[in-house]
């Protein structure tokens, strides 16, 4: 699991953090009231939640392949937020 604060607004961040998974892999899943994006990339299941907190928005990002935590994926999901963001 890896988590990161983002200083853009909640729609930018849900937006971007839906465009890393696309990019890399395929959505499955997303509620966006809810603020979760899930799909599956790097050979995993990923999973995005964003949460408004303190006036920045708190991404968290998990991912699991064959029931063992993958954090090299997550990390991997999050950078390409990142990338997504700098656009």
């Amino acid at each position: 699991m890896r988590a990161w604060s983002f200083t853009e607004d909640y729609n930018t961040v849900y937006r971007a953090s839906f465009e890393a998974i696309h990019a890399m892999g395929k959505v499955t899943y997303e509620d966006k009231k809810e603020g979760i994006i899930a799909g599956k990339a790097e050979g995993a299941s990923i999973k995005v939640k964003l949460k408004k907190l303190n006036g920045k928005i708190h991404a968290t990002v998990s991912a699991r392949g064959l029931l063992r935590p993958k954090p090299d994926a997550a990390g991997g999901v999050l950078y390409e937020i990142h990338r997504q963001l700098e656009k």
